[in-house]
């Protein structure tokens, strides 16, 4: 089984998808990504090889 990445669960920002086992939304590194913010530029890719 491979590590689960995203959550979303109604008890956790009303069911915002998330990254899993925090409360950063998916959405916020999207946001980042979409400015013109490089993968590894961002802070959100700490919650991804954490």
């Amino acid at each position: 089984m491979e590590p689960q990445l995203i959550q979303s669960s109604p008890d956790i920002l009303s069911g915002t998808p998330v990254f899993y086992g925090t409360r950063v939304p998916v959405q916020t590194l999207v946001d980042y990504l979409e400015a013109g913010d490089r993968l590894d530029d961002t802070t959100a890719i700490r919650l991804i090889h954490k």
